[in-house]
């Protein structure tokens, strides 16, 4: 695993009576949630577009230069609405249809951002210790980015 720590690298607003999309990069013209605002900033930060994607992770990449996926805190594994509804089986779906070379996991400290930049191997490990079941949104999400997830990464960068 690498890991690349770099200060926001765009200009951005940040709207906390919003509700839930918090974040715009063009003076409050578009707004993001935390994770499209996360995907964008790692896309600048690796220096392409800050755009957002629209395709699914089994069909794309969240940065097609790169064959990525990228993640931050309270992700979902997918969007899919056509995943097997029980966790065994939407896991086991989900790892015979990703296909992304690179994974990489976003934490944001204010003005500075890790990207943990993962392989396969490495992104599975880190799902199966911190990805939790969604019984109302029927997936699996990360939810939480604390101390203990940044000291699991931080070990595996040991590695």
């Amino acid at each position: 695993m690498k890991k690349i720590t770099a200060t926001t690298p765009l200009h951005y607003t940040f709207d906390p009576t919003r509700n839930n999309a918090k974040y715009s990069i063009n003076d409050g013209e578009t707004w993001m949630n935390h994770g499209e605002f996360c995907e964008r900033m790692a896309k600048a930060i690796l220096g392409y577009a800050p755009t957002k994607d629209a395709v699914a992770f089994d069909e794309g990449f969240d940065l097609p230069e790169l064959k990525a996926s990228i993640k931050s805190r309270k992700c979902g594994l997918t969007e899919r609405k056509n995943m097997p509804k029980t966790p065994a089986e939407f896991m086991a779906d989900f790892w015979n249809r990703e296909h992304a070379e690179l994974y990489i996991y976003v934490i944001d400290h204010g003005e500075e951002f890790n990207l943990y930049m993962m392989n396969r191997s490495e992104f599975r490990q880190f799902v199966e210790r911190f990805a939790k079941w969604d019984n109302y949104c029927v997936k699996f999400r990360i939810f939480t980015c604390d101390t203990k997830t940044e000291r699991f990464l931080e070990a595996m960068l040991e590695d």
